[in-house]
Formats: C-alpha cells, structure tokens, sequence
C-alpha cells in the first residue's frame, strides 16, 4: 500500500484537474484501484508471443514470479487513476 502521504499528494494533484467524477471518499478511491489492479493482474486472453519450449509469456512470468512490486503496482494504479487521460475524466 502507499503511504498515506503519497496518496494525499496524488489527490491534490487530483483536484485540480477533475470534472467532478472522481471519487471524493476513501472508499471509493479504494474501489477504484482495486478494479485498476485486478485488470492488471488479470492474464486471461493474454495477448503475447509464448515462451520458449510451451512455457508463459515473459509478461505472465514477470508477475508470477514477483519481478514487479505490489507497491509499484499500485502507485502506477493511482498515477493512472488521476491523470489526465484516464477513461473516468474522458467520459466524465
């Protein structure tokens, strides 16, 4: 999890860019970025060249096996949450 510090940074920079969309309580920013984070850890129907001898795709192996930080996920996840270019602002 991030700290709380950071958070309240990233919703800062949040207000001055929202259409009123976004999530204004803590619990809905929580549900937010744990669908974000379910569709990132989701592998089904992945797209990619398979791995050598029948094994997964380097992608799949990455996750599989810790190469990325649940931290760093989910900083990436709120940096996708309020920026700009987010779907929720777009269609907001």
């Amino acid at each position: 999890m991030i700290a709380e510090e950071e958070r309240m940074q990233i919703l800062a920079s949040k207000a001055k860019t929202s259409r009123g969309v976004f999530p204004t309580d803590p619990a809905g920013q929580q549900a937010c970025i744990a669908e974000i984070m379910a569709a990132i850890h989701n592998f089904d129907g992945i797209v990619d060249k398979p791995g050598k001898n029948g094994k997964a795709a380097q992608s799949h192996n990455r996750f599989e096996k810790g190469f990325y930080h649940r931290d760093d996920i989910e900083l990436k996840a709120w940096q996708l949450l309020v920026s700009d270019s987010s779907p929720m602002l777009i269609n907001g």
